[in-house]
């Protein structure tokens, strides 16, 4: 089962989200956010902050 995180920041494109530290997607991995008009934003992840932390980019608009 994916793991399931909390979305901390949305700057932009760049999208701040923490894990169960357990569960932390890898750098590059995929990270998909359902929207509530239906659909999903697809992020990629750049960068891993520590604690459960990462930083994604959206493949998308984050409007």
């Amino acid at each position: 089962m994916p793991a399931k995180g909390v979305i901390q920041e949305i700057i932009g494109v760049v999208i701040r989200a923490k894990f169960p530290e357990d569960q932390v997607p890898e750098i590059y991995n995929a990270i998909e956010i359902p929207l509530e008009q239906g659909g999903r934003l697809v992020c990629e992840v750049q960068q891993q902050l520590g604690n459960g932390v990462v930083k994604a980019v959206a493949m998308g608009s984050t409007d």
